[in-house]
C-alpha cells in the first residue's frame, strides 16, 4: 500500500506547478491506463478427485491464482460522458494478462504433482459511473463503480510427476467462457494542459467464476473451476483528454 501512495503523490505533484491552468468543461472525453491487477481471493483450480483416461486417480488440491499469476498486467480504455457539473456515465475496454508458471496441484495418495499452467488473458467490456468531488489546487478527486463482462480464456496445465520418468499429461481447467464484473474505488486527475490531464485510479474488484472445461463432466474433476471467481484489486496510471466544445 505504501508504493501505491507514494505513485499516487508523484501524479499528483504536477498539479502544484499548474495551478492556473484550467480544464476545458466539455461534455466527451476519452481516457487511456495501464497498471497492475493484485489478486486478493480466488483460486484458478479447486479441491476435486477423479481420473482422466489413462492416467491414475487424482487427488487436487487448491490452486490461487497468486500461486500461477502473481499481480496481472492491465490496460484500461475508454470514453466518458459528462451528464452533470459533477456526475460522469463511462464506456470501457479493459484487458488484464499474465504470464503462467508452475505450481503443485495435489497428489496422487503417492506422488506429488505439479502443474505448468497456461498463460491468462481476460478481456471486459464495462459501464461505469464517475462522481467528481470538490478540486484541492488543481487535484481533481472522484469516486466510481463500475459494471459488465468478461470473456476469460481457456487454461490447461501440463502436469508431471518431479523426477518421474512418466510423460506429461494436459490437465483441462477452465474452457474459454463470460463472467460479471463489479467494482468500486476512486482516483484523481491533475490537468496538464486545458485538455489533458494525468489520472491514477485504485478499484476493488470481483469477477464472477468461469466455466470449469467441459470435457471433464464424468471424471470427478468437472468442478475443479467452482472457486475461480477473485477479487482483486486494480491499480492503474493513465491520460484523460477532453473532448468537443465547452458543454455551455
Amino acid at each position: 500500500m505504501r508504493s501505491i501512495a507514494l505513485a499516487l503523490a508523484l501524479v499528483a505533484a504536477p498539479g502544484v506547478a499548474l495551478a492556473q491552468v484550467e480544464f476545458a468543461d466539455t461534455r466527451w472525453s476519452a481516457f487511456g491506463a495501464v497498471g497492475f491487477e493484485s489478486p486478493l481471493s480466488g483460486n484458478v483450480s479447486a479441491a476435486v478427485t477423479g481420473n482422466l483416461p489413462n492416467s491414475p486417480q487424482l487427488v487436487l488440491g487448491n490452486v490461487t491464482g497468486s500461486d500461477v499469476y502473481g499481480s496481472l498486467a492491465r490496460w484500461h480504455f475508454g470514453v466518458g460522458l459528462r451528464i452533470t457539473e459533477r456526475s460522469e456515465l463511462l464506456g470501457s475496454f479493459s484487458y488484464s494478462a499474465g504470464g503462467g508458471s508452475r505450481a503443485v496441484i495435489g497428489v496422487t495418495p503417492g506422488p506429488l504433482y505439479v502443474g505448468a499452467f497456461d498463460d491468462l488473458g481476460e478481456k471486459g467490456l464495462e459501464m461505469g459511473y464517475r462522481y467528481h468531488l470538490s478540486s484541492v489546487g488543481r487535484v481533481m478527486p472522484y469516486v466510481g463503480a463500475w459494471g459488465g463482462m468478461v470473456r476469460g480464456s481457456a487454461i490447461s496445465a501440463s502436469v508431471t510427476i518431479p523426477n518421474d520418468p512418466q510423460p506429461a499429461f494436459a490437465l483441462p481447467v477452465l474452457d474459454a467462457s463470460s463472467a460479471g464484473t463489479v467494482a468500486g474505488g476512486g482516483g484523481i486527475i491533475v490537468p496538464l494542459s486545458s485538455r489533458f490531464a494525468l489520472t491514477a485510479d485504485v478499484n476493488i474488484r470481483w469477477r464472477g467464476a468461469l466455466n470449469s472445461a467441459n470435457v471433464l463432466v464424468g471424471t470427478g474433476l468437472d468442478r475443479i473451476g467452482r472457486d475461480s471467481a477473485r477479487w482483486s484489486l486494480p491499480v492503474v496510471f493513465g491520460g484523460l483528454v477532453r473532448l468537443g466544445p465547452p458543454r455551455y
